[in-house]
């Protein structure tokens, strides 16, 4: 997941405090939530899961009346922590809030020195993926974030890319994807791999930039440039997002340089890494016939296959089957058989399109 740059710093409370609200203590109720989530759930014992609880409820009763520093700091630490995302009712208590602190702001606007507050919102509520059809939420956020993005750092762009990509309803939100690609392109020489690789991923699902060429020349220059420093989700992130783009499937030398890339890489792939680059690399006419590449490929899918999802397994299987010198690989083609007759027998995740893609 991509972390908001700047994210709200988390300090013990000294003994004033820092009101949000009427007085109260927004920051030693923010510095205990976080010194409880930083731990994972199975090292809270249960008086830290009552503490939680009670934290938690606190949070209901108080966050509509928080001011936005405040309510981005309560965002930023609940949305780490996994476990947490199913509870329903700070969610929406926090959706709730913040739509209000909008609303009641006019053209609400957080001053540039605080825009990253708006990417730590986008960041933290994209995270909850009950969320991400909150059409309240989402375009209040919009509001929020276009006026900001002047004042923010690659990181907070990127994670902003990243986060506002998840939300189907503004894929199709013309002055925002423009506004972003600017953003970008204008941050190109500050970013870091992970920073490239988020954006990439974002800006393609947004079919509205799929010919935006100063956006993916920037993108693919960038990932060129420090593509030796990326690490396997990095890279694998840029090859399934660059080969979603037409204009850049015939383009050696970034194919050859993430081919490189990814082969050195090639032991420490996880399971979702290995069928991004199945996926991206398979539709790359130039690199067919890299045998290196695909048996790398063919060996790391191997040793992480019990890992594998059943729509990453379908794509697995259509990306191989287009590598002619992958056909013959008795071991690659018995362990997918395998796993698909587990998915057929087990039914559960298994639709008539799967069962189409695995035929074909």
């Amino acid at each position: 997941e991509m972390k908001a740059s700047a994210p709200l710093s988390h300090s013990a409370p000294d003994q004033h405090g820092i009101p949000g609200s009427q007085g109260f203590d927004v920051n030693k109720l923010t510095w205990e939530l976080h010194c409880l989530v930083k731990n994972s759930f199975s090292q809270r014992n249960e008086a830290d899961g009552l503490h939680l609880s009670q934290l938690l409820e606190e949070v209901i009763s108080r966050s509509p009346s928080f001011n936005a520093e405040a309510l981005a700091r309560c965002v930023s630490t609940l949305s780490r922590s996994s476990e947490l995302h199913s509870k329903q009712a700070v969610w929406e208590t926090l959706a709730r809030s913040l739509v209000v602190l909008v609303g009641s702001h006019g053209s609400f606007k957080i001053p540039l020195a605080d825009s990253r507050l708006a990417a730590v919102f986008v960041n933290g509520f994209s995270r909850v993926e009950s969320l991400c059809t909150h059409r309240e939420l989402w375009d209040a956020l919009v509001v929020v974030t276009l006026p900001a993005l002047g004042g923010m750092i690659p990181r907070d762009v990127a994670s902003c890319v990243n986060g506002f990509s998840k939300v189907q309803h503004l894929l199709e939100h013309t002055n925002l994807w423009k506004t972003l690609a600017r953003a970008a392109c204008t941050l190109k020489q500050g970013m870091n791999t992970k920073d490239v690789a988020g954006c990439a991923n974002g800006f393609a699902k947004v079919s509205g930039l799929q010919e935006d060429t100063a956006l993916w020349e920037a993108l693919r220059d960038a990932a060129l440039l420090m593509r030796e420093k990326m690490n396997p989700q990095d890279v694998s992130t840029c090859v399934s997002s660059f080969s979603k783009i037409d204009a850049l499937l015939g383009d050696k030398e970034l194919w050859r340089g993430l081919g490189k890339t990814a082969l050195s890489q090639k032991g420490h792939l996880k399971a979702k890494d290995v069928v991004d680059c199945v996926r991206g690399f398979s539709r790359i006419e130039a690199l067919l016939e890299a045998r290196m590449l695909w048996e790398a490929l063919a060996r790391s899918f191997l040793a992480s296959r019990a890992m594998v999802k059943p729509l990453d397994l379908v794509d697995g299987v259509k990306g191989f089957s287009r590598v002619d010198l992958l056909l013959d690989n008795t071991n690659l083609w018995v362990s997918l058989e395998k796993a698909a007759l587990l998915l057929l027998k087990g039914a559960g995740q298994v639709t008539p399109d799967f069962i189409a893609v695995l035929v074909k």
